[in-house]
């Protein structure tokens, strides 16, 4: 299988092979095109999909980075299909899918110990 190949293509630690399986089953799962079939707006509908409809265990809407990691993999991987396979995926189609904008982490505050070895 295609994704096999890619991932085996990749030099990922385990954890990251993981999440791009899982990521890329769900995505074809989702759904019933042929590779060559994809344009832009169905992998944008895919993201829609993911921040509007799918729930956690807990019944709540996927965060942000979640669904980044879901682009991340399937970025990595058509971007994969363009190079190894032209003939089946001639451009790629998440190009212009954009990441979601996650919000700036709290600002800390350095302590006077941390100012003072500064």
């Amino acid at each position: 299988m295609v994704i096999y190949q890619h991932l085996n293509s990749c030099n990922l630690s385990a954890n990251s092979r993981k999440l791009y399986t899982r990521e890329l089953a769900g995505f074809l799962g989702w759904t019933e095109l042929l590779w060559g079939e994809l344009k832009m707006r169905h992998l944008a509908l895919y993201k829609l999909y993911l921040m509007e409809e799918v729930m956690t265990k807990k019944g709540e809407r996927l965060l942000k980075s979640t669904v980044n990691s879901a682009i991340a993999s399937l970025k990595s991987f058509f971007s994969w299909l363009v190079k190894c396979y032209p003939e089946v995926m001639p451009t790629n189609p998440m190009q212009g899918v954009k990441f979601e904008k996650l919000p700036m982490p709290p600002v800390q505050s350095l302590t006077e110990v941390e100012m003072a070895r500064i």
